[in-house]
């Protein structure tokens, strides 16, 4: 049996990955965001979470499950947001605050709550961390983005070096990188302007010549690492080289 949990699936890449995997077999999955996604699946629950409240990040708690041996546990950290487009010095402080909460403090205190409750249980974990190209290239006006992405990374490097002296036994970690997709982000971005993002044209042009990659291929192939997580040595992976 296979149990998933999975933040940010109202939408976008989050909710192509919740539709994947409750359409597996043998599989339960647990969905978290602001919004129902409406996911019509008998192995398919969804959660209100608002992961911009670290109240509510701190008091979050994973669905009770009973694992055995023959069982994999797989946290996906999807839930992102792009902040507030704009040169620094200029943004909003409050954006960047909840920019930095939603992409990388959520993150962790759910890695931390999910390997505190699972490690010493005899499951196989996954952990799989939404990452992107814009922690490992610098995109101007992005600053908070490419930072929050950047330390997803780091973070995730850094776990996986704890894993190896024995933090958590049978536990995998990943970093992905998704590539351009054609999601909620996407639009923000284009929602944006060039005097506020040098780079708005190009953002505009991907949409216009169908450069951007449906959720539902990238959530095949970050599936596709989910089950076969030991075909992959390195933390850090990008879509676009499958």
């Amino acid at each position: 049996m296979k149990y998933y949990y999975i933040t940010g699936v109202s939408r976008g890449l989050g909710k192509a990955l919740a539709i994947a995997t409750a359409e597996e077999e043998n599989t339960k999955v647990f969905g978290f965001s602001r919004n129902n996604p409406e996911l019509n699946y008998e192995n398919f629950e969804w959660y209100f979470a608002d992961f911009s409240k670290n109240n509510e990040i701190e008091n979050f708690e994973f669905p009770e499950i009973n694992v055995t041996a023959d069982d994999t546990v797989i946290l996906v950290n999807n839930a992102a947001i792009i902040g507030d487009i704009n040169f620094t010095g200029n943004k909003d402080n409050s954006k960047i605050i909840e920019t930095y909460t939603v992409n990388i403090i959520a993150p962790a205190v759910l890695t931390n709550k999910f390997m505190n409750k699972f490690c010493n249980t005899p499951a196989k974990k996954i952990i799989m961390n939404i990452s992107s190209g814009a922690g490992r290239h610098p995109i101007v006006s992005w600053a908070d983005y490419c930072a929050t992405k950047a330390a997803m990374d780091m973070y995730s490097q850094t776990v996986k070096e704890e894993i190896s002296f024995g933090s958590c036994t049978e536990t995998r970690i990943f970093s992905v990188a998704p590539g351009i997709i054609d999601t909620k982000m996407q639009e923000n971005i284009r929602n944006s302007s060039p005097e506020r993002f040098p780079y708005y044209d190009t953002f505009v042009e991907y949409k216009q010549n169908n450069l951007l990659w449906p959720p539902e291929k990238v959530a095949d192939i970050i599936l596709q690492i989910l089950n076969n997580p030991d075909d992959y040595d390195n933390v850090l992976l990008d879509v676009r080289e499958f």
